[in-house]
């Protein structure tokens, strides 16, 4: 605990106790105040960007980014001992609050926060379109060789439980490659169509764990990552890492997405590019793959509770690309002839 102390002494703040809570967070009382203290993964170049974000929230006061305290020569972190340190004032959570509620409010101040900051510049189009393409010929290979999986396990007289498993998934996988490809088609349209492309602050590593649930309102932390992107780089990463387990909120994402909405509402192009970040079969197929590709198919719990948790975030694509379609009338999926 001597770096601990060290590191404190640049704040003027003297310790009375001092307690670990995991690997890099401690949490430091002084008999006046409560402060948690981060050992961050940042280095110097990341530290930079790290920076610019509390100044632009001071700027724009973007109340929901948790503070972080000045040390006494006004710098942001504490270089000590190769790592670099940062304090913020310990927040007491609110265990009572309901998680939808929490849910509701991490969408009105992430909205408030990508609304506050945005950027809109001219698309870069014919390296768009490029990228784009190939995404739409990913999601048609993609379905010609899940079919092509499904037909060799069909073919054996006793399927193993990890070809089972693909074949239980295999209507679902189908209409995420057939969706995902269609929505491509129709974001080249709408992009054309605009022309621009919004930036905005984005946390970066965005996840339930980093947001304090407070009896008021939520708090966003751990920016170490954050960076300017499009809006829609912060919602598929808090999706994409909370739909993964069988308790995931993923109806409550879909249901109060209109919060979100309310304070920056996104463009016909960026709906569509959130959906097909939802409908990536990629995970799951490399999966596929690696199976079908081992002589030794090893232990199938290798296999299984991935597959499980890739299925369970496609499932959440298609729901919530049914649920774009149903409440924002600018947005459509029509089925081929």
């Amino acid at each position: 605990m001597e770096s601990i102390q060290r590191v404190m002494n640049a704040y003027s703040i003297y310790p009375a106790n001092i307690t670990q809570i995991t690997d890099r967070l401690f949490r430091i009382q002084d008999g006046q105040g409560d402060y948690a203290l981060k050992r961050s993964l940042m280095t110097h170049e990341t530290a930079v960007s790290f920076e610019n974000t509390y100044h632009l929230a001071s700027s724009r006061n973007l109340d929901a980014v948790l503070p972080v305290y000045l040390t006494h020569n006004r710098k942001l972190h504490v270089e000590m001992d190769g790592h670099i340190y940062y304090l913020t004032p310990w927040v007491q959570t609110d265990e009572h609050r309901g998680r939808k509620d929490h849910i509701k409010g991490i969408y009105r101040h992430l909205g408030d926060i990508h609304a506050r900051t945005k950027r809109k510049k001219d698309l870069a189009q014919e390296d768009a379109w490029k990228r784009f393409d190939t995404y739409r010929d990913y999601c048609q290979s993609t379905h010609r060789e899940l079919t092509s999986f499904i037909g060799q396990f069909e073919k054996k007289r006793y399927m193993s439980p990890v070809e089972l498993l693909v074949c239980t998934h295999f209507k679902e996988l189908e209409a995420a490659c057939h969706i995902g490809s269609k929505r491509t088609e129709q974001l080249v349209d709408s992009a054309k169509k605009d022309g621009t492309w919004s930036w905005s602050l984005c946390h970066g590593n965005l996840r339930m764990s980093h947001t304090l649930q407070t009896a008021a309102d939520p708090f966003f932390i751990n920016w170490e990552n954050s960076r300017f992107d499009n809006a829609v780089s912060d919602l598929t990463g808090l999706y994409s890492r909370e739909t993964l387990y069988h308790n995931h909120p993923g109806s409550w994402f879909i249901e109060l997405f209109g919060s979100y909405m309310q304070r920056n509402r996104l463009s016909e192009t960026e709906l569509h590019l959130l959906v097909i970040h939802m409908l990536d079969p990629s995970h799951y197929m490399k999966l596929v793959k690696q199976y079908t590709g081992k002589a030794d198919k090893g232990r199938m719990m290798d296999y299984i509770p991935p597959l499980q948790r890739y299925y369970r975030r496609v499932l959440f694509g298609l729901e919530f690309s049914q649920h774009i379609e149903q409440e924002f009338e600018t947005i459509s999926f029509q089925e081929d002839d």
